[in-house]
C-alpha cells in the first residue's frame, strides 16, 4: 500500500514538474488580423491561434491580447449584427485592463493535448488613424494550479482606420460643374497636345489650326486636327498647412481629410484617372503618399485612403512646396483639385500659407491653361474659390 501511495505522489510530482518547467515550452499563440485596413465604427477580427504539442493537457491557459486602447470588444447579434459587448456577456475570468503601453484583454481557456485551438475576437474603433495590436501572451497554469509561467509572443499588427466618408450633394455639384468645364475649354482652346493628325485647310477651319511649318516643308496650307475624345486626368493635391501648428484644429484637419476621400470616390464614380499629391506625415511610413501616380480602380483608390488614415496632422513641407511639386507635373490634359483647411485671417497666419497657396494656383493655372478648383474645409462646410 505504501508503495501506491509513494508512486502517486512521484506520478503527481512528475506532472507538476513537467506541467511547470516543460510544458510551456510546448505551447505557443500566434495572432493576425484578418483586415488592414476598416471604416470607422466597422467590425474587424483579430484571430489567435493557440497550439498545445505535447501529450500532456493544458488544464489553464490564461490569455492577454495587447490591443488598442481605442478598440471597443464587441459581440455578433443572432441576426449577423454586432453590438458592444456588455458586461454582462464577458465571463467573470474576461477583463480590460488600461496601462501605459496600451490596453490588455484577459480570459482564460483550456487546451487538449495536441491540440490546436483558433479564438477570433470582433473589435471595432471609431475614429480615423493607425492602430497596432502588440501579440499576445500567455500564463500556461501548471498541474496542481497553484503556479504557473508566462510566455510572450510579440507581434505588430497594424489595423489604419479610414477618414469618415463624406456625403455632400454641394461637394458633387461643385466637381460636376468644375469637370464639365475642362472638355469645352478644350474645345474652344486646342491644345497641341492633342493633336492626332494634319489636313489641308478648307476654309472652315480657323487660321489658329494652321501648321505653319507643316506648311512651309509641303506648300500647301496644313491644319491641325485635334482629338477632343481623348480621356483627361486629374492631380488631386491635398495640403494640411494653415496656421501655426500651435494652433492646430484638429477637427478641422480631419474634415480636411474627410473632403479629399470624397473628392476621391467622385473621381472614381466618375471614372476619371488621377494622381495624389500631399504634404501630410503618415504613421507607419515614410514619403509613400507624397506622390502617388496616375491610376484608377479599387486597389489605387484603397491605397490613398490607407494613406489619409495613417496621417498624422503634421505635413513635411509648406504648401508652397507642395504647389511647386505640383507644377512639375502640370499640363492642358489635366484637372487640379486642391483640398486645404479653410485659412483665417491674416494675423492667425504668420507663415503666410494661404498667400503661398494663391500664388501656387496662379502658377499651375499660367502653366497648363486650367483653371485650379480649391476647395476649403471649414466649420460652414465646403467653400470654393479659384
Amino acid at each position: 500500500m505504501i508503495w501506491l501511495v509513494i508512486g502517486l505522489i512521484l506520478l503527481i510530482g512528475g506532472a507538476e514538474y513537467f506541467s511547470l518547467i516543460r510544458l510551456p515550452q510546448f505551447v505557443d499563440a500566434e495572432c493576425r488580423l484578418l483586415t488592414r485596413t476598416a471604416e470607422p465604427g466597422r467590425p474587424f477580427r483579430l484571430q489567435t491561434v493557440f497550439r498545445n504539442h505535447s501529450w500532456l493537457p493544458v488544464t489553464l491557459l490564461v490569455v492577454t491580447e495587447r490591443i488598442p486602447p481605442a478598440a471597443v470588444l464587441m459581440s455578433p447579434g443572432a441576426d449577423g449584427s454586432v453590438r458592444e459587448q456588455t458586461e454582462e456577456e464577458r465571463t467573470p475570468d474576461s477583463r480590460t485592463e488600461l496601462d501605459a503601453t496600451g490596453a490588455r484583454l484577459s480570459y482564460k481557456t483550456w487546451l487538449m493535448p495536441r491540440q490546436q485551438l483558433t479564438k477570433e475576437l470582433l473589435f471595432t474603433i471609431s475614429r480615423r488613424g493607425c492602430y497596432v495590436f502588440r501579440g499576445t501572451s500567455l500564463f500556461v497554469g501548471d498541474f496542481a494550479g497553484l503556479k504557473g509561467s508566462v510566455r510572450l509572443f510579440d507581434r505588430h499588427e497594424e489595423i489604419v482606420i479610414y477618414p469618415a466618408p463624406l456625403k455632400s450633394e454641394e461637394l458633387d455639384s461643385i466637381l460636376g460643374g468644375y469637370l464639365g468645364e475642362i472638355p469645352v475649354r478644350r474645345f474652344l482652346l486646342e491644345d497641341p497636345v492633342l493633336t492626332m493628325g494634319l489636313s489641308e485647310y478648307t476654309g472652315r477651319e480657323p487660321m489658329r489650326s494652321i501648321n505653319w511649318k507643316q506648311t512651309a516643308r509641303s506648300l500647301q496650307t496644313m491644319v491641325n486636327l485635334y482629338d477632343h475624345t481623348t480621356d483627361f486626368s486629374a492631380a488631386v493635391i491635398l495640403n494640411l498647412g494653415y496656421t501655426s501648428r500651435y494652433e492646430t484644429d484638429q477637427a478641422l484637419l480631419e474634415s480636411t481629410l474627410s473632403l479629399a476621400r470624397g473628392v476621391i470616390e467622385a473621381l472614381e464614380r466618375r471614372r476619371i484617372r488621377y494622381s495624389f499629391l500631399s504634404n501630410m506625415l503618415t504613421a507607419g511610413s515614410i514619403g509613400e503618399w507624397q506622390y502617388v501616380p496616375e491610376g484608377l480602380g479599387t486597389a489605387h483608390m484603397s491605397g490613398i485612403l490607407e494613406g489619409l488614415g495613417r496621417a498624422t496632422l503634421d505635413i513635411s513641407e509648406t504648401p508652397g512646396r507642395l504647389l511647386e511639386r505640383a507644377q512639375q507635373i502640370a499640363g492642358g490634359n489635366r484637372a487640379y483639385i486642391l483640398i486645404t483647411p479653410e485659412g483665417g485671417e491674416k494675423d492667425k497666419d504668420p507663415e503666410g500659407y494661404m498667400e503661398e497657396l494663391k500664388t501656387g494656383v496662379e502658377q499651375i493655372r499660367i502653366r497648363s491653361g486650367q483653371p485650379v478648383l480649391v476647395l476649403a474645409a471649414g466649420e460652414g462646410g465646403i467653400r470654393r474659390w479659384s
